[in-house]
């Protein structure tokens, strides 16, 4: 799953004090303490490319949610997609109640079980391959009121209410059958609507356009490093010296960048940066630990790590 920058972990349950920074990359996360649901932090374990991990508690609300599955809302009506990003309400046993993120929808919380909901990123669905028919022509209305009738044949029955701020600008199919909607934000709707429930778009309304950016946290990039390979499972130390307790583990076999060594120590990253330090701390790793190549451009040994 992926975590942006703003992500952090701290040592103590009760401290908000970071020691180390996601970057937007792909990271393998176990829970190795998670608390009632209206407590906001939790205990995580995060494991990086080459065997690095660290564990350390979050804030619940940095976690990114996304659909697992396609959750129904109203049949082909009205759906979440695969992928799409979802926003926690709370959970219920088995069950979680969520809210696709949208621009312009408002959905109340769905209850769905939690095998639909993922933690991270999820790969999503292909893009719909919806085609308009060649007989109907396209027309820009305005939602007369604050909501739409889905149905699910032309003139039948509505079986969802698309809600949305009054006045959204939608795109209509007007054919023999009637008027079809393909509207797609956050959620799939797709169906039949009544024309006395629209009406025919005049002038443009410009709406706020909602962004979301993520960070990366790289520090100073050094000119060359080193590769190495750890000879055990070492143990991992962060802080501004390698004291106290380990904060994680650097599996057999496991692949870092050394920085620098010193007092018996190398100062350490994980080889695709998905993990760095809080300023003015270090990830140490303890000299005979690891197996150290030569120096080469520190751009050479990130070679083949994904582009974020």
């Amino acid at each position: 799953m992926a975590l942006s920058g703003f992500v952090t972990l701290s040592a103590e349950r009760a401290d908000e004090v970071p020691f180390a920074t996601f970057n937007d990359h792909e990271l393998a996360l176990e829970s190795t303490f998670v608390g009632p649901f209206a407590e906001a932090r939790l205990r995580l374990k995060a494991t990086a490319a080459g065997g690095f991990s660290l564990e350390g508690w979050m804030q619940r609300g940095q976690l990114r949610f996304a659909a697992r599955r396609r959750i129904p809302l109203a049949g082909e009506a009205a759906y979440v997609p695969v992928g799409a990003p979802l926003t926690l309400s709370t959970s219920i046993g088995h069950a979680a109640v969520v809210s696709p993120v949208s621009n312009e929808l408002i959905l109340d919380g769905v209850v769905t079980p939690c095998a639909d909901v993922a933690i991270g990123r999820v790969l999503t669905d292909a893009p719909t391959s919806y085609v308009v028919p060649a007989s109907a022509t396209v027309v820009d209305y305005h939602l007369g009121g604050s909501s739409l009738g889905i149905a699910l044949v032309p003139g039948g029955p509505s079986v969802f209410e698309m809600t949305a701020q009054p006045g959204l600008r939608v795109k209509i199919e007007e054919s023999s059958l009637g008027l079809h909607l393909h509207y797609e934000d956050g959620l799939v709707v797709d169906g039949w609507v009544r024309r006395e429930e629209l009406r025919v778009a005049k002038t443009h309304r410009f709406r706020p356009l909602g962004c979301g950016f993520g960070t990366t946290n790289t520090g100073p990039t050094p000119l060359t490093a080193r590769r190495a390979i750890a000879l055990r499972d070492a143990s991992i130390w962060v802080g501004e010296k390698p004291s106290g307790e380990p904060r994680g583990t650097l599996a057999l076999g496991g692949d870092v960048i050394v920085l620098s060594s010193r007092d018996g120590f190398h100062t350490v990253l994980p080889r695709c940066g998905e993990l760095v330090p809080e300023d003015k701390m270090s990830f140490f790793v303890e000299d005979g630990a690891l197996v150290i190549g030569a120096e080469e451009p520190f751009t050479a040994l990130r070679a083949g790590c994904p582009r974020h």
